[in-house]
Formats: C-alpha cells, sequence, structure tokens
C-alpha cells in the first residue's frame, strides 16, 4: 500500500511524491492489542502516523493509516512534509539562535483534544511544522478539486480542502503575529513565502 500511496500521489503532483521521496527514507508499522477493536472513530493514543526530528528520515504508521489509500497518501505526504522541514532547519536558520522550544509562546491548537500526552497548547515550532504541512494539503487538495483523482471522492476533497484552509490560515496569522521573536528574517521570509502559495477560496 506504501508504493500504491507513492504511485497515487505521484499521479496527482510529481512534485510531491519527490518529496517523500528525498525526505522519507523508512517507514514504520505501529499497533497495539487493542486496535483491531476500536470503532474507525474513535479516539486513538496513539497516532495515525506520527513522526519525529529525533528520528530523522523515518515515519511511523498505524493501522488506522490502511483503511484507504487516499488516508494513506495524505499520511504519507504529511509525514514526508515534516521530515522535509527538519532538514531545512537543519540546512538554513530560520528559527533564532536563542529560540527554545519549552519558553516559547503557545498555539491553541482548537481542533486536537487535549491528553495529558499530546497538549493541545503547541510550541512555536510545533505549530510551524504543522502550518507547513496544512498549507501544502490545502495546495494538494486544492489541486484536488480542479483535477479529480479516482481514489479521492469529491464529498472528501471538499471537505479537506476546507479544514487545511482553516487551519493553515489560522496558524500563519498567529505565527506572523506571535512569531517574530522565535523566526529570523530568513524565518520570517519562508512563512511569508508559504502564506503566498494558500488556495484563496474554501
Amino acid at each position: 500500500m506504501f508504493l500504491a500511496a507513492q504511485t497515487v500521489l505521484a499521479e496527482i503532483s510529481p512534485m510531491a511524491a519527490r518529496d517523500v521521496a528525498l525526505n522519507v527514507r523508512y517507514v514504520a508499522y505501529i499497533d497495539y492489542q487493542s486496535w483491531t477493536d476500536l470503532e474507525d472513530d474513535e479516539y486513538r493514543e496513539i497516532g495515525q502516523s506520527i513522526s519525529s526530528h529525533l528520528v530523522p528520515s523515518c515515519c511511523f504508521f498505524s493501522g488506522h493509516s490502511f483503511i484507504s489509500i487516499d488516508r494513506l497518501v495524505e499520511g504519507l505526504f504529511h509525514e514526508a512534509l515534516h521530515k522535509k522541514l527538519s532538514n531545512t532547519l537543519v540546512a538554513f536558520p530560520l528559527l533564532n539562535s536563542t529560540f527554545a522550544s519549552s519558553t516559547s509562546k503557545r498555539f491553541f491548537s482548537y481542533w486536537n483534544v487535549d491528553t495529558p500526552w499530546n497538549s493541545n497548547l503547541w510550541e512555536f515550532d510545533r505549530a510551524l511544522y504543522a502550518y507547513h504541512v496544512y498549507v501544502h494539503l490545502a495546495v494538494l487538495y486544492d489541486d484536488l478539486a480542479l483535477i479529480p483523482h479516482k481514489h479521492f471522492p469529491e464529498s472528501i476533497v471538499r471537505i479537506q480542502l476546507g479544514r487545511c484552509i482553516e487551519r493553515a490560515t489560522a496558524l500563519g496569522n498567529w505565527i506572523l503575529t506571535e512569531g517574530r521573536s522565535s523566526l529570523t528574517d530568513d524565518g520570517m521570509g519562508f512563512v511569508k513565502m508559504l502564506s503566498q502559495h494558500m488556495p484563496v477560496r474554501t
């Protein structure tokens, strides 16, 4: 299914598939005993797909990611974008040298369930990672709205496009307002560049 997901992504956007190829070297499967007993919409204590800058080039996927090819395509691209930004931050000074995640300003991620292990008050860098992803996903779904693909029903595309635009807009507005103390000039330019690629329709 990973190979199929990468093929579908390449059919939609060769550049998106290139991001996966350049930034992901390993994919790993995560699971736990009760996973198969959970309903599709039941809240899970581990992510559908996750990654960490502490584990370079590797993304982790739960069984929930494999329910449909469209879900796996988005998950694979999503995690590849996290890897891409991690690599970008190594190569370019986007965050100020004095930046510390533990003392940074917090973004209220109102769409997430707040749990003891996963707060919905996000550190600045986590908000930046999310913004990077949601802008790219908004562009991807905007492309799918213009040129449909058989694996992405119109109803899903419409819902996901609206969701990505809403979240990217909230994140972008907050970052541009609160980010001056955390970002270098290059970092601010990077955020503004991302904002210029946001689809305008909802």
